[in-house]
């Protein structure tokens, strides 16, 4: 049976019986038989004066054989997060998961999903970042603006507890015993719970980057201790303020430990309470290095950490639209960058269709004014 890499055609052949000792050769064109969004180019850069109107134009394919409808929506992520972005190639390695909702709303989506979010690693581990552990126990940060989980606004005054075991309290803190969610323990987010210690390179480090209000609260596990013979993994969890959403990003959770490799003897998810939890995954090695994992509450707009905002300098035309099978359409991105003082800016264009593999993908824009008279587009294309 023939397979099609996402979102494109593919010409097949195949050999076909027609009779005893008799075959014939056909090229057979495979189309979807759902609708299928393509975008070129998938990000763009633009360099452009102050005081100055531009524009760029994407073009969008349907290569399907039933009509695709697409809207535009104008969008702001923190830190250069973007996801799912408009690639044309096969989905990421890994075992795909989501899940949820839970009884709260709360659901989840990995980075092995096409629709899921990206893997972007933030590191934050330099000295200047370290958090001392109380009584080789846990190490406290106070919440840099508010964020809301599971319906509670926690303020900037809120003291987060780390501990080194891989889970964040929102209040207090307290043992773990139990291995799987739900456990004793209210308010949790358990990127990894396991037996981790800290090493004599490894810690607990945190740091907020960005710009209110549209900052992120990094956490990160570097280079902590599990299993023997000696092993380390690191991970990190982000917080995203505006869209209240939850990022849990592992860079290395490969072992020499083959009964804790990949999170085999961890627990993965968030709580509330008993009755309101999410897991990803309990004692099993399904996590994968360069693995992204996304928690978003009810009502949460698509990609992580994504909030849809107009952008004053950014305007999409058309905004809306219907391809046929087989459809092309023209999409012009149009930047006006009056009252815009030089410097770096960036936004994105989420595309949200009827695509059943990806109903959002977003490009990423970014404008440099005032650098350069000219305009480029540094864009790399494998084709359609």
């Amino acid at each position: 049976m023939a397979s099609l890499p996402l979102c494109r055609t593919n010409m097949q052949t195949a050999v076909v019986v027609v009779g005893p000792a008799q075959t014939t050769t056909l090229n057979v064109d495979l189309r979807y038989l759902t609708p299928c969004l393509q975008l070129l180019p998938t990000q763009v850069t633009i360099h452009v004066p102050t005081e100055t109107q531009a524009q760029v134009t994407l073009t969008l394919r349907n290569p399907s054989v039933v009509a695709l409808d697409w809207q535009a929506q104008e969008a702001i992520f923190p830190v250069d997060f973007f996801g799912p972005g408009g690639s044309t190639g096969e989905g990421r390695a890994g075992l795909m998961r989501s899940g949820g909702p839970d009884p709260f709303g709360y659901t989840f989506i990995d980075s092995a999903e096409s629709r899921g979010p990206t893997y972007s690693w933030i590191e934050v581990a330099r000295p200047e970042n370290r958090l001392p552990l109380y009584w080789g126990e846990y190490a406290t940060i106070t919440l840099p603006f508010t964020f809301t989980f599971y319906g509670v606004d926690y303020p900037p005054t809120t003291t987060l507890s780390i501990s080194p075991h891989g889970h964040i309290f929102w209040k207090g803190y307290a043992w773990l015993w139990e291995e799987c969610l739900p456990v004793g323990s209210p308010n949790l987010l358990l990127p990894f719970w396991d037996w981790l210690y800290e090493s004599a390179r490894g810690g607990i480090y945190a740091a907020v980057l960005g710009t209110a209000p549209y900052r992120v609260l990094v956490i990160e596990w570097y280079e902590m201790f599990l299993g023997w013979p000696i092993s380390t993994v690191t991970l990190e969890v982000v917080l995203f303020e505006g869209s209240n959403d939850i990022l849990f990003q592992y860079r290395d959770v490969t072992t020499d430990d083959p009964y804790r490799n990949a999170g085999a003897d961890a627990a993965v998810g968030i709580q509330r309470d008993a009755r309101a939890y999410l897991q990803y995954s309990c004692n099993e090695a399904v996590l994968t290095d360069s693995l992204s994992i996304c928690f978003e509450p009810p009502g949460s707009v698509p990609g992580c950490g994504a909030v849809w905002e107009d952008v004053p300098w950014l305007q999409v035309v058309p905004s809306s639209g219907r391809l046929p099978g087989d459809g092309q359409a023209a999409v012009r991105l149009l930047v006006d960058t009056a009252g815009l003082s030089p410097g770096v800016y960036r936004a994105a264009v989420g595309f949200l269709s009827n695509d059943p593999r990806r109903p959002a993908v977003y490009v990423p824009v970014t404008i440099v004014v005032g650098l350069s008279r000219h305009i480029y587009l540094p864009l790399v294309s494998k084709g359609w």
